[in-house]
This record gives C-alpha cells, structure tokens and sequence, in this order.
C-alpha cells in the first residue's frame, strides 16, 4: 500500500524542500556573483584614498610614497606594482592582482592598491578569503 503524500495548497512537501533549497542556494551564491565583477582601482596613502581608475583601463601611475616614488601599472584588467624605491621590493614581487579585494601593499611607502567592485561603498564585503 502506498502511503499518502502531506500535500500544502499546489505543491508537495518535497517540492517545497526543494524550492526552499534553492532559494537558499541563490541567496548564499549572490553575493559571490556581485563581488566577482571588479571594477576600480583604489590607490590608499596613509589610510587616505588618493586616487581611483577603472579596472578595464591601460595606465601607467607613479605615486609619490614615503621612501620615494611608486610606480603602478593597470593593463589587461590587472593592476601591479611595477617600479618602487624600497630596499626589499616584496610589493613589486607580489605580482598582478585581478579580482575584487585583492590588495597589494608597499608598507615603506604607506601605499596600498585595492581592487573594488563599482558598486562597493566601502563597507563590509560578504567574501572572506
């Protein structure tokens, strides 16, 4: 004998299961989707934003930083320290960064160069890395 399924108005209990489901899969995933769209290059003196460009730019900056000048280069939707005036260059070695939050930092200099979303006000993001 079969056992009767609990029905709710239109749907089954398991159909219900399953739409609950993926309504939580779309609200863990959003997040995830919005924050992989990166958008601007942040340039950070002292803790103090001093510039911002356009990821999908091609620009060449030179940023005067405590030790001297940081050179700072945005091509191909990556951004990378290029040229600095530090003794250990660790900033420089660090390579290209490309997606949202990632940072490079040059601490001699006080500089930091940021990846941010075009919508990001600067709050809390919902990614931890």
């Amino acid at each position: 004998m079969k056992t009767p399924e609990m029905k709710i108005g239109l749907f089954r209990t398991g159909d219900l299961i399953i739409l609950l489901l993926l309504l939580a899969g779309m609200v863990i995933v959003w997040p995830l989707i919005r924050s992989s769209h990166p958008g601007e290059v942040v340039i950070f003196r002292d803790n103090q934003p001093i510039a911002t460009y356009p990821l999908r730019s091609e620009n060449v900056i030179s940023i005067r930083g405590e030790l001297g000048q940081v050179g700072i280069m945005i091509s191909d939707g990556k951004v990378q320290i290029h040229s600095v005036t530090c003794p250990h260059q660790i900033c420089k070695r660090s390579g290209a960064i490309q997606r949202s939050f990632q940072q490079l930092v040059c601490v001699p200099n006080r500089i930091l160069v940021e990846i941010r979303t075009s919508e990001d006000s600067g709050g809390i993001d919902a990614i931890t890395y």
